[in-house]
């Protein structure tokens, strides 16, 4: 676990479900950063104020955490998670103590895996990642960056997520299907086939509601990491 003091990036309501878990935890809180933040605490830690009061601290005396949520797309979280990474900033990985992660499980920088979630034997988690509150990703799923697994969320074995994706409240997705990069599997669906990307699927079983989302060539984020 890093000793450093963390800064939680937003002050809504992921960030404060995060900055309890980091309590919970006993981990070190210096604070959260958000200029339009409703509250000028969350569990008596401090709004420190807008984004710029990172930059008062150096990237090797703090890591940060993202707490932007996500309802849909993923784009906001990628560009916040990239704008300090790039600066030589790092990021704190959050796993609740009552998660479930196989001891092989692979968790990439920055991953939040909440409470109750369940990660089984041989499953890969990219940068930047949400698995969350009851979520379960079973035996060798490929999860890539900046992708968020939505509360109640199952992921049969062997499923692959790729960049950006956003599976919603509740969803399913059975064995060894692909979703393809920042698309959209709307809450309750059930996926029963390949989804290509950029696309917003709903239903059951879940068909193409949206095409042609907007794309994460124009963001600079068509190579981000896994």
């Amino acid at each position: 676990m890093e000793n450093e003091p963390i800064i939680v990036l937003g002050g809504g309501g992921h960030a404060s479900v995060l900055i309890a878990t980091l309590l919970l935890q006993g981990r070190a809180v210096l604070g959260f950063v958000d200029s339009a933040a409703p509250m000028k605490s969350i569990y008596r830690v401090k709004c420190l104020g807008d984004d710029d009061e990172i930059w008062r601290h150096r990237p090797v005396e703090v890591r940060l955490v993202n707490g932007l949520g996500s309802i849909g797309s993923n784009i906001a979280r990628s560009q916040l998670f990239h704008r300090f990474k790039d600066k030589g900033y790092r990021f704190a990985s959050v796993v609740h103590p009552t998660a479930i992660v196989a001891h092989d499980v692979r968790l990439s920088e920055g991953v939040q895996i909440m409470a109750a979630a369940v990660l089984q034997p041989g499953s890969q988690v990219g940068a930047n990642c949400i698995v969350n509150t009851g979520a379960v990703i079973d035996h060798h799923c490929k999860i890539g960056a900046h992708v968020h697994v939505g509360p109640g969320a199952t992921l049969s074995g062997q499923v692959h997520l790729a960049v950006g994706v956003h599976i919603g409240t509740g969803a399913s997705v059975i064995q060894s299907l692909r979703i393809g990069s920042w698309s959209v599997v709307g809450a309750g669906a059930a996926v029963v086939r390949n989804v290509p990307a950029r696309v917003t699927v709903v239903g059951l079983p879940a068909r193409v509601l949206k095409t042609k989302m907007p794309g994460s060539t124009k963001l600079g984020l068509s190579k981000a990491g896994g």
